[in-house]
């Protein structure tokens, strides 16, 4: 035994499995006496909390959200906002990444030196000091009654911007996002086997979406409603149409000039 003790690594060994245990034990006490004042006090412990109501909605989500959703729904309702906030952001950071980055290296003066500033503003300002800006400057927009309309389809406010949309159900509009990730991906796996000729796969691509988003449209649309609702003004709000929200515009403008900064940058 003594002998054993001798050897440095079996030392080693020894504070490292009563360490283990000092941490191990502090650890179950916390919980145990935690556990024991929350019981004491009549509070619950444990997941049950995500079958309760929450009482309050999200105004923007790819599944309905109210205030008679229970935990569990609103915390994958925003899951599937958080990844339709970055799929967005990925695809808007990457179309100016690229445009600054050709800026960048143009031999025409004036481009290179806007990319340039473009870089070393928005790369070196926060990012969360971008979105509240971009929030401050969407919610000081003209009220809805003195909206921006866009080119007789649209409309810009404080309150968001809204746009015509298709009579298709949010199920329908998550296959058609499923849809466009698998061809996106299919497309390119096809470019780089080259299976067949390169041409033919993003049209292909492209044919293939317009057809699923016409097969979810006719197969998702109510009878006697119109295919397409416009948003209208009716006394202080919008009404018809797809409403994108401020905080939801913030968020992605925000990550993808930030993001398009960086990837300018490489």
């Amino acid at each position: 035994m003594l002998s054993a003790l001798r050897n440095r690594q079996v030392r080693g060994w020894i504070i490292q499995a009563a360490v283990l245990g000092i941490v191990v034990g502090l650890t179950a006490s916390l919980i145990l006496t935690a556990r024991h004042n929350l019981t004491a006090q009549g509070i619950s412990t444990g997941f049950g909390f995500l079958e309760r109501t929450t009482g309050w909605p999200i105004n923007f989500s790819l599944i309905e959200a109210t205030d008679r959703s229970t935990y569990a729904w609103m915390m994958l309702a925003g899951l599937l906002n958080t990844l339709l906030v970055g799929v967005i952001g990925l695809a808007g950071a990457s179309a100016i990444g690229i445009t600054v980055g050709l800026a960048r290296i143009s031999t025409n003066a004036v481009l290179n030196m806007i990319g340039t500033v473009y870089v070393e503003i928005f790369r070196n300002v926060p990012l969360i000091l971008q979105g509240f800006f971009w929030y401050a400057l969407l919610t000081h927009l003209p009220s809805p009654r003195q909206a921006i309309p866009l080119a007789g389809f649209g409309f810009l406010s404080n309150r968001g911007l809204m746009l015509p949309a298709f009579d298709m159900g949010w199920l329908d509009l998550g296959l058609l996002m499923v849809g466009v990730v698998v061809a996106v991906f299919g497309a390119i796996r096809l470019q780089r086997a080259a299976v067949i000729n390169p041409r033919w796969v993003w049209p292909g691509a492209l044919a293939g979406l317009f057809g699923l988003f016409l097969v979810l449209l006719f197969t998702g649309h109510q009878p006697g409603d119109p295919l397409v609702t416009y948003p209208e003004l009716k006394g202080l709000r919008f009404v018809g149409g797809f409403d994108i929200k401020p905080e939801f515009s913030a968020l992605v403008i925000a990550i993808s000039v930030f993001g398009g900064a960086y990837i300018g940058e490489i």
